[in-house]
């Protein structure tokens, strides 16, 4: 989990026009995590939980 002022300096950067490859240079952060902050909009909220039925079946036992 990153800080709210990393947060609001990846947000800043891609509002000001840089791309994610840019970030990820200033950063040294994963594209997929500056991904993950530029589209989250609510950050009250915990991380997502899913039930069984919403992730499906990874194996069964026979």
């Amino acid at each position: 989990m990153l800080k709210m002022s990393q947060i609001d300096s990846i947000k800043n950067m891609w509002r000001d026009g840089r791309s994610k490859a840019e970030i990820k240079e200033v950063t040294g952060l994963d594209r997929k995590t500056i991904s993950k902050y530029i589209n989250k909009e609510d950050f009250s909220k915990g991380p997502e939980v899913y039930t069984k039925e919403q992730r499906g079946v990874r194996w069964q036992i026979i």
